[in-house]
C-alpha cells in the first residue's frame, strides 16, 4: 500500500509591496510585489484555521479595491500621498500611450 505524508509547518516567503506597472488597472494604481524580505516557519493547521475565515473564492472577491490598493500602498509600503499621485499620473499617461497605439494600430486610413 502507497502513502503520501506532508510536513506539519509551511514555508511562507514574505516580498515587499510596491507600485505595479500594470498599465490597464482600471480604477488607481495596480500593486505587486518586490523584492523578497524573509520567510518564515508557521504550522499547517494554524495557518489554515486562521486562513478560513479569509479566503476568497471568487475572483470578484481577489481583486481589490482602489482604497483597499492605496491604503495597502500607504500603511504596509510606506508611500506618501504625493508618491501615489505622480505614480498615478504617469500610470496613466502610460495607459494612453498604449490606447492610442493600439487605435492606431487597428484603424484603416482611406485616401482619395
Amino acid at each position: 500500500s502507497k502513502s503520501v505524508s506532508f510536513d506539519s509547518s509551511l514555508e511562507i516567503a514574505e516580498y515587499d509591496l510596491v507600485i505595479g506597472d500594470h498599465p490597464m488597472c482600471q480604477n488607481g494604481l495596480p500593486i505587486a510585489l518586490g523584492k523578497p524580505v524573509g520567510t518564515r516557519k508557521v504550522d499547517l493547521n494554524e495557518y489554515e484555521c486562521d486562513r478560513m475565515p479569509k479566503r476568497r473564492h471568487s475572483f470578484q472577491e481577489m481583486r481589490l479595491s482602489y482604497c483597499e490598493r492605496k491604503n495597502l500602498l500607504k500603511n504596509v509600503s510606506g508611500y506618501s500621498e504625493s508618491d501615489l499621485v505622480q505614480a498615478e499620473r504617469e500610470m496613466l499617461m502610460e495607459r494612453d500611450r498604449l490606447i492610442n497605439k493600439r487605435r492606431n494600430k487597428f484603424s484603416v486610413k482611406f485616401h482619395d
